[in-house]
This record gives structure tokens, sequence and C-alpha cells, in this order.
């Protein structure tokens, strides 16, 4: 009889451990579920961190190239502003140059002649058209140091 017992113990602790691994596989199963779905939206996460990565990839390439264009044109904005100052500096020190010769030229003894007056202005309109033409003078001997 205990011979009975004894397999019918080991029968039910047998069929209790069956139990359990079956219970055990069911929530395994269920977590292997959970885990393919969440797979599958992992998945989609994925594709579109890649599509993500490829525009900011050629977002990229095309700031890379605006920045090399914007740095050519400050390139030479910065040599033709460095070449217009020098060309200023040499027009100041040729207008200081002209300002001391002409401090050195004694004023007039005698009033100018009939002849000299006439050809100077006499109306406002005269005035005006005379500092135009010394205007323009004066820019086209810049454009031509500027072109030179």
């Amino acid at each position: 009889m205990t011979d009975n017992w004894t397999a019918l113990v080991i029968d039910g602790l047998v069929g209790v451990l069956l139990a359990v691994t079956i219970a055990y596989c069911i929530m395994l199963d269920r977590r292997l579920r959970a885990l393919k779905a969440d797979r599958a939206a992992l998945e989609s996460i994925v594709a579109e961190m890649v599509a993500a990565t490829g525009s900011a990839e050629r977002a990229i390439g095309v700031l890379k190239q605006a920045v090399a264009a914007c740095d050519g044109e400050l390139t030479d904005k910065l040599a033709r502003g460095s070449q217009l100052r020098d060309d200023l500096g040499v027009q100041l020190a040729d207008a200081a140059e002209m300002m001391r010769r002409l401090a050195q030229v004694p004023p007039p003894v005698a009033p100018p002649a009939p002849a000299a007056r006439a050809a100077a202005p006499r109306t406002l309109a005269d005035t005006v058209a005379a500092a135009r033409s010394l205007a323009q003078r004066y820019q086209d001997r810049v454009q031509h140091r500027i072109a030179a």
C-alpha cells in the first residue's frame, strides 16, 4: 500500500508541476505576443527614424552648400571693402596734401579781372550745375581707380 501512496503522491506532485508549467507557458505566451506587438511598433518607429535621418542628412548637405556660397560672397565683399578702404586712404592723403599746398598759396592782392568775374556762376542754378559737374568728375575718377 505504501507503494500506491508513494506513486499517488509522486503522480500528484507531477500533476501540480505540470499545471504550474502550463500556467507559466501561458504567461510566457502572453508576454511573447506583447513583445511581438511592441516589435512591430518599434520597427515602424525605426523606419520613421531612418527616414528622418535621411531628410536631415539632405538638409545638412543643402546648408553646407549655402554656407559655402555665403562664405565665397562674404570673402569677395570683404576684399572689395578692403580695396575701397585703401583707395579712400590714398584719396584722403591726396586731399590732405592738396589742402596743405593750397594753404601755402598767398591770397590775391588785386581784385579779380572783370572777365574772371563774368566766368563765375551768378545764379543758384549755375552754382548747382557747377557742383554737380564737379561731383560727376570726382565719381568718374573714383570709378576709374576702382576699375584699375
